[in-house]
């Protein structure tokens, strides 16, 4: 094992970590965002009936 893999084995976590947690964040964002779109383009439809 090298010391610069030692290195990236030390420093992945500290930097994925805030990463993937600040990403997680905007998905969950992102998962709302579409289902209220979802249920502002649906609801309209559904308020109007069935078209023939």
């Amino acid at each position: 094992m090298s010391a610069l893999s030692r290195t990236g084995a030390i420093t992945a976590p500290v930097v994925v970590g805030p990463l993937s947690e600040a990403y997680g964040m905007g998905l969950v964002f992102a998962v709302m965002a579409a289902g209220a779109a979802l249920v502002l383009v649906t609801l309209p439809r559904a308020a109007a009936g069935p078209r023939p």
